[in-house]
C-alpha cells in the first residue's frame, strides 16, 4: 500500500473540549455517549471508525496531524500524555472540534486500511485558570499497520 506522508497543522475552534479524528464514511456521534470515567481520565475515546482527543480546554486547540510510512519514534520526555490506538479507514479522514463550524475542519485522504495512531499532548500546564488561554497542542502521528493497536495510555499527565 502507498502512504503519502503528510503533515496537517489547523487551529481549530474546540467545542465540549474535544477533537474528532475518524473515517469521513462514519457519522459522528455526540459527546455525551462517548465519554466515560476511564476516558476522561485518558483523555482519549475510541470508536468504530472514530478517535475522539480530550483537550484542556474548549476554546481553541492547535492539531497537527502527521502521516508516515513507518511507526515513528516517539521521546516522552517532550509530552505531557501520550496514548496510542488504531483505526479502520475507509475513505479518508475529518478532524474537527466542532462540526457545526463549516470550513473549520481538515480533511485529509489516506489509502484505506488499518492505521497505527499516537496522539501526544504537549503544554498542558499553561491553561489558564478560567480554560480559555493556554499554549497546549495536541499532535497525531498515523502509520499503516496490520494488527490492531489496543488503546493504551503511555504516559499520563498529572495536573
Amino acid at each position: 500500500m502507498e502512504i503519502l506522508k503528510g503533515y496537517f497543522e489547523s487551529n481549530l475552534t474546540v467545542a465540549y473540549s474535544q477533537i474528532y479524528v475518524g473515517d469521513r464514511a462514519f457519522g459522528f456521534y455526540y459527546p455525551e455517549v462517548l465519554w466515560n470515567e476511564e476516558e476522561l481520565a485518558s483523555m482519549l475515546c475510541v470508536a468504530e471508525g472514530l478517535f475522539v482527543i480530550g483537550t484542556a480546554r474548549s476554546y481553541e486547540a492547535k492539531i497537527c496531524v502527521k502521516i508516515q510510512s513507518d511507526e515513528p519514534e516517539i521521546d516522552m520526555r517532550d509530552w505531557d500524555h501520550i496514548n496510542a490506538c488504531s483505526i479502520a479507514i475507509r475513505s479518508g479522514i475529518v478532524v474537527s472540534g466542532d462540526f457545526d463550524l463549516e470550513g473549520e475542519t481538515l480533511n485529509i485522504d489516506l489509502p484505506s486500511g488499518l492505521y497505527g495512531v499516537y496522539i501526544c499532548y504537549k503544554s498542558l500546564g499553561t491553561i489558564s485558570s478560567d480554560k480559555l488561554d493556554g499554549d497546549d497542542s495536541y499532535h497525531v502521528w498515523m502509520w499503516p499497520i496490520s494488527d490492531r493497536i489496543q488503546k493504551t495510555v503511555i504516559k499520563q499527565w498529572r495536573n
